[in-house]
Parts: structure tokens; sequence; C-alpha cells
């Protein structure tokens, strides 16, 4: 191939791609012509048809009279149809357009594209003109080094210069919202009448429900739609259900109610006429019946049967309360309340009310009424279960008599349900100090019968006779003197109300001083905040309440106390059985009692506090009367003992920590005068010895007298305590030459003797408590013996007690595990230290 041909087909090549991207350009440019010419147009026939569904989505046109609406909609066909007409005229604009869109749109000057599409006029033959040609063409192409075609611009917005399409393009946004998918609906309605002036009889709808009573907690029964219940068979709905039958459009229809062969016309609710609600226009219609028995619902139409409904109605019973065992006491007199209680649908609420026994005298003035107390509900909406109240009902004139208790209990519906009349004495308040016994009497006679009021004064100025014998505290004789004073001057049954509210007040401090008065307290706290939390009081309050009952909590614990520390002569006899509440768990359980009432758990908060409120009426306070001589010496040789394992167990853990440094640092004869790291001379060792020394000899002769004393008293010491004693002299006498190290095996030697006999100590009281008959639960304690401190069940099915780790315990112990397994790895300790502590911890 020459080199002219070679030229030749590079040129031909480099023609095609440029006439390519000649041919691209200009059908670009031809399409954005095409568009700038169609928009216009198309815009107009599409704002129309957004307009015309608009309106129908906001629901345009029902509102419309009939013969509006079919104006209207036939303008928006004309519209419509002439916005399209103009479409058909536009043409496809031709080649010699495109490539002057080109040219302008790429910023091409002297049309190069047209010089391109252009032919040589003259002089094909003459090869001077062909080159010349040839060099126009090629000067021409080299400029189109970059084409475009435009973005098309339409400018249909000067069609539009008060930008109506923006009205339209809002109604229908809102429309596509207030349709709420109904769209198909709503462009219909453009095509049809209105009801109003619909020919023909009108399409009727009846809907029919049945809405049982809301404390039921049941659903509506749908008796029409797809979800109607079956009308073959009877429908069950509670007794107080309200039948509702709504119909709409058409002639009216009748309702009847058939029931025990009686037919009953129902009336609609709100006849149609000027007074009329909206809700009942002449073709809707509302019938509402309750259904208290069985029958049938039928409902017709200009005399023919359309649907009829046959009903079961559930009666509902009246609830069912029933005492779940005998009435109880708790230590301190209150009463306690075990029954159950039944219902269709959950009782509301219950109450206990007592009477006087049937032979009380009927012409008595008493000046109290007989109690009547609400009792807590087992479950809040829980059809049945079983409920415990406790109440104190100590301080009422009733108790210690005989009374007459019933139950009484009531559903939501308003009926209520009694228990059997059971006769049983109310517990009463023990007193043991004869004063407040005689004070506590009188009481009950006048509250009782206002008429022996006499009898009452004559008693009380007996009672004063002799002060300095039988009053010799100076306040109990002025508390007398003042209420034999008011009750000489009361003349009302008010004032004498006061007398024995006075008279039950100085009982108590005659009795315990205020620790009565401070469980008073105690207990009207607890009731408030019961109260607050079955009745939704607010947070506030709550929280209010909650610190007021641990104020009293605080006071009436301080008041045991007290009286412990003044009485212990009156404390009870030693009980190994006996549960312990520590002032740390009521401060946990009230700290429990007010979170769960600030979340909302307010049913937990009540149940806790009725558990807190057990707990403290079974608190025994040390009243149980004056033990005998060798139950409180034995208690008081248990707590001495308690004492010397304790300071025998720091006496072994300081000796131990001085014999650490005669081994760390080596005997003392090989010391230099002072030790640079412990900073102890040897004169201030030996004074350490020494102080160990006296400490260790005094333990010996406490020990000593205790079993001196137990060998008076007869009771058997054991070889236990006597090993200790031994163990004790050892101690001793290698601290008094200096040897801490021998010193400690025998004050462990002595510790452990100490514990084994403490532990025979505590089974011989145990053995002495069950023969004299003082080892068994007291009354507030029975059936507690599988309980924790909390009064819960611990949870074991076993006669021995558990003891139950809390919080502090393990805590305790973790720390101890850390403090050996760091010593363990401390192996710059002693050889046979490091030993024991292998032994001890397990292997991982």
């Amino acid at each position: 191939m020459s080199g002219h041909e070679e030229t030749a087909t590079e040129t031909t090549g480099e023609g095609n791609a440029l006439e390519r991207r000649i041919c691209n350009a200009v059908l670009r440019a031809r399409l954005a012509l095409l568009w700038e010419q169609l928009w216009p147009h198309l815009a107009l026939t599409i704002a129309i048809a957004a307009l015309f569904a608009g309106l129908s989505f906001v629901g345009f046109w029902p509102l419309l009279p009939n013969w509006l609406r079919i104006t209207l909609v036939a303008l928006f066909g004309l519209a419509f149809v002439a916005s399209l007409i103009p479409i058909g005229g536009i043409a496809w604009p031709d080649r010699r357009a495109g490539l002057a869109r080109v040219e302008k749109a790429s910023g091409l000057t002297h049309r190069p594209l047209t010089a391109l599409e252009d032919h040589q006029a003259g002089g094909t033959e003459d090869a001077a003109s062909r080159a010349l040609w040839q060099a126009h063409r090629k000067n021409a192409a080299r400029r189109l080094d970059r084409l475009v075609a435009g973005i098309p611009s339409p400018q249909a917005f000067r069609r539009d210069p008060f930008a109506l399409r923006t009205i339209v393009g809002a109604l229908l946004f809102a429309g596509l919202f207030t349709a709420n998918g109904a769209y198909l609906t709503r462009l219909g309605d453009a095509f049809h009448a209105p009801p109003s002036e619909r020919t023909g009889p009108a399409p009727m709808r009846l809907d029919a429900w049945v809405n049982p009573p809301a404390y039921t907690g049941r659903p509506p029964v749908f008796l029409t739609g797809d979800t109607a219940a079956g009308a073959e068979e009877a429908i069950v709905v509670p007794a107080g259900s309200i039948l509702v039958a709504r119909a709409q459009g058409g002639d009216p229809v009748a309702v009847t109610l058939l029931v025990d062969g009686e037919e009953t016309g129902l009336e609609p609710e709100g006849k149609p006429d000027d007074t009329a609600p909206p809700a009942q226009t002449p073709d809707r219609q509302e019938f509402r019946t309750r259904l208290d028995t069985d029958g049938e619902v039928h409902v017709s139409r200009n005399g023919e049967p359309l649907v009829a409904w046959r009903f079961s109605v559930t009666p509902d019973t009246p609830p069912v309360i029933a005492l779940a065992g005998e009435p109880g006491s708790t230590a301190s007199g209150a009463l306690t309340l075990t029954y159950s209680a039944t219902d269709d649908f959950g009782v509301t609420a219950a109450k206990a009310e007592i009477a006087a026994a049937d032979d009380a005298d009927p012409q008595a003035r008493p000046l109290f009424e007989a109690p009547t107390f609400p009792l807590a509900l087992p479950a809040r909406g829980a059809p049945e279960g079983t409920g415990r109240t406790l109440r104190d009902l100590s301080a009422h004139p009733f108790s210690g008599g005989t009374v007459r208790l019933t139950l009484t209990a009531r559903d939501a519906a308003g009926q209520e349900g009694r228990s059997t009349p059971l006769e049983f004495v109310l517990p009463e308040r023990h007193f043991s100090k004869p004063l407040a016994r005689a004070l506590v009497e009188q009481r009950r006679i006048l509250a009782l019968d206002a008429r022996d009021r006499h009898r009452v004064v004559a008693a009380i100025d007996a009672l004063m006779i002799a002060p300095e014998r039988f009053t010799p505290d100076a306040g109990t004789y002025l508390g007398l003197r003042f209420a034999y004073r008011e009750l000489v001057r009361a003349s009302t049954d008010d004032a004498l109300r006061d007398v024995v509210e006075l008279l039950w007040t100085l009982a108590l401090t005659i009795e315990d001083g205020d620790l009565s008065l401070a469980r008073r307290e105690l207990r009207d706290a607890q009731e408030a905040l019961k109260k607050a939390l079955e009745e939704g009081a607010s947070e506030e309050e709550i929280k209010r309440l909650t610190k007021d009952l641990r104020a009293a909590l605080d006071r009436f614990l301080n008041a045991v106390q007290r009286q412990a520390r003044s009485n212990p002569q009156q404390a009870a006899p030693f009980d190994p059985n006996r549960q312990t509440i520590d002032r740390r768990d009521l401060e946990r359980m009230l700290d429990q009692i007010d979170q769960l009432a600030r979340s909302g758990a307010r049913d937990a908060a009540q149940q806790l506090l009725a558990e807190m409120q057990r707990m403290m009426e079974n608190l025994e306070t040390g009243q149980q009367g004056p033990m005998d001589q060798r139950a409180a010496e034995m208690s008081q040789m248990m707590k001495e003992l308690g004492d010397m394992i304790a300071r025998q167990r720091a006496l072994m853990d300081e000796t131990f920590e001085l014999d650490q440094r005669d081994l760390s640092e080596g005997r003392p004869g090989e010391r230099s005068d002072r030790d640079p790291q412990s900073g102890m001379t040897e004169q201030e060792r030996q004074q350490a010895l020494e102080r160990l020394r006296e400490r260790q000899q005094a333990l010996q002769q406490q020990l000593e007298a205790m079993l001196e004393r137990m060998r008076e008293m007869g009771v058997e010491a054991g070889k236990e305590l006597g090993q200790a004693n031994r163990s004790m002299q050892g101690a001793d006498e290698n601290l008094g030459q200096g040897e801490p190290g021998p010193a400690v095996g025998d004050q462990g030697d002595a510790l452990s003797a100490l514990q084994q006999g403490a532990g025979k100590l505590l089974d011989q009281m145990m053995a002495e408590g069950r023969g004299n008959g003082r080892g068994g639960m007291s009354p507030g304690q029975q059936g507690r013996g599988g309980n924790d401190p909390l009064g819960r069940n611990r949870g074991f099915s076993g006669s021995e007690p558990v003891k139950i780790p809390d919080e502090i315990d393990i805590q305790r112990a973790r720390r101890i595990l850390e403090e050996l397994r760091r010593r363990l790895d401390d192996r710059s300790r002693p050889r046979p230290e490091l030993d024991y502590l292998d032994r001890l911890l397990p292997s991982d």
C-alpha cells in the first residue's frame, strides 16, 4: 500500500468517528427541541388532570348538585381534549435544526458543522480545488472537539405567570392524604349522582353488637359483619350486657325482644324529629336494650324478617367469702384473719364486721361502735384467692370479750356476699403490771356502758390510795389524778371517750414506757402508707409517707432498745430457735417499698409492706415475763463466751503479727537495737509482749471466774472449757518468755476449745429449755420455723435451721478468700505459713 492510500484510509477512519459524534449530538439536539415544543402543551394537560384528581380526592363532587357536577365534569373533559389538540401538530425537528442547536450549544462560530455537511460545488476535477476543499473540511473538523446538545429549556412557566400550578399541586397533595386509600372511589364520585338524588330504594346497612359490662373485661360480641358470632347457636353473654342495633338507609326497621314468650318492641333512641341529634336522622336508627335473662331479638323491615339472634345470658353470681382458718393473733395482740374470696369477675372490696355477742346487755350505752375495717383483697382482678389482713383491735373495748365476726365481699356489679358469722374471743393486749391491768379493766367497763361512770370513778379513786406504796412513780400518780378529774368533770359522751383514750395511754405507759406508743405510731404510719398505695396516691405523697414510716420505725426500735437496757430482768427466755430482725434488714425493706412504688409496681409494694407489718407485729420485745435465775445466768454466760471468743481471736492475730516480724528479721538477739523497717526497738518489743500477756491473763481470769460460777450453779462445764483454760495458761507462759510463735499455737488451741465449749453450753441450754417448756415457739413465732429473719420461707424441708448468708456475709467471705490468695502468692512469707495456705485453699 502506498503512502497516499494509507493517508486516505486514516482520513476515512477519522471521518467515520467524527460522523458518529455529529450524528449523536444532532439526535440529542433534535430530542431537546421536540421536548421544548411538547412540554408546554403537555404541562397544561397534566395540570387539568391533577386538578380533577385533587378535587375528587378531597370529596368535592358529592357536595355539588347533580347538574353542576355534570357540567363541571364535562368542562374538565373538554379542557382535557382541547389541551391535547396542539400536541398533534408538533413535528419532528429536521437535521438542519439539530445542527444549528449543536453549533449554538457548543459555542461554535462560522458554522463548522454546516461546512462539513456541504459538498464542493465546482472544480471537482481540479486537484488544487479538491485540495483546498479538503483543507477547509479538516480545518472545520479540528474545531469539533466538544459537541453538546444542551439541556432542554421549554420555559413553560411563561404560560403560567401567576404560578397557579402550585395551587394545583398543593390540592393534589392534600387529597392524597384525605382520601386515605379510597382513590378510585373518590374518582368515581365524579361520575355518580349523590345519594340524596339517586332514584330507587336505598340499600340498608345493619350493624349489631353486644357490649359486655366493663368490669368483666370481655370484648364486644359482633352480631353482623365478617367477625359476627354464629346465628345458629345461642350467643353466650354475661348478665347486664347491652345490645346495640344500628340500621342505616332504606325504610325503617323494627326490633323486638322476645323473653319467656312475651314480645316487647324496642323504640329507637332519639326519634327523628327536629330535636333529634345529628346521629339520629330519618334514615339512621339505633336501638339499645339490656340483656339480663335468656331471650331472642328479631329485626324486621316492612313486616319481613331480616335477622334474629338467640342469647344465653350468664347470671352474675354474688361473691363468696369465708374464713380460711380460725382468727389468730400476733405477739402484740393484733388480730390476723385469713380468708378466701371468689367471684365471677373478681372481688372489688371486702370488709370485716365485728358485733357484740348475743348475751350483751340491751340496755347498755356503749361509747364506741362495733369495729368494722376493710380487708386486703387477694389479688387485683383475680377471680379467686386467699387474702390475709392484720388489724390491731387491742385498744377497742371489745378486745378480750366474745364477739361475732362476719366477712362481707362486694363485686363490681354491687352484689354482696357474707360469710357465716363466727363467735370468738377478740385478741387483747396482755398487761403484766397490776396497775396497768386495773386501768384497762376500768376503761373497758366505762367504754362498754357509760352508765357505770360512777363505778369507774370510785375504782380510780381507790387506786390512788397510798401512792407512796402503790404508785411510787410521780408521773403515774399525776396521770391518775388527771384522769380522775377529767372523768368527774365529763358531761358528754365525747368527753367520756377522751377519758377512755387517756386511760389506755396511761396503761401503756405504765406497762412499758413509750414502747407501746411508739408501736402505735408505727402501726398508724404503716396503715397510712398502705391506704395511699391502694388509692394510687402521687409519687410525692408516697415519698412523704415512706419518710414518716421510716421515722416511726426508728422511734420504735429505739424504744425497744431502751426498754431492753432498762429492764434486762424482763428479757424473754433464751430460745435458739427465735428469729431475729436486724435494723438494716428493715431499712432495706423500706427502700424496696419506696423503689417499687416509684416504679409503678404498687401491688408488689403493698405485698412487701404487708409482710413488713406482719413481721413487726410478731416482733418480740422482751415482754414475755421474768425468766428463772438459772436461764438468765446461762444466757449471760453465752454472751460472755461470745465476747471471749472475739477477744481471743483478736489477741491471736496481734501475736501472730509480732511473730511474723521476728521471722522476717531474725531472732531478737540477732537484731540491731532498732529495726529500720518496722521501727520497733527491743524495748518496744518487750513492751508489746507484756501488753499481750496482760490481756491474755485477763482473759484467762475471766474464764476461770465463769468456770467457778458454772460449778456453783451445777452446770456441766465440759472438758473443752478446761482445755481452753490450760491453753491460755500456756500462751501466757510463752509470752512471758518472749516467744510469740509458740504462744500463737496455744492461743489457737484456746480459741478452738472456747468455740467447742460454747456449742456444748448451747446444747445444754436448749435441752433445759425444752424440758421446762421454754424451747417452743412463742405465739408470734408459730409457723415461722421455716422462715428467715424477714419472715420469708427459707426453702428447706429439714428440721434443722439453715442460715442464709446475706450480701454482707458473702462480701466478707470474698475479701477473706482474696487476702488468703494474696498471701499465698507472696513467696517471701515463711515456709510453714505458705504450706498451710496451700493446704487450706482449694486448687483451681
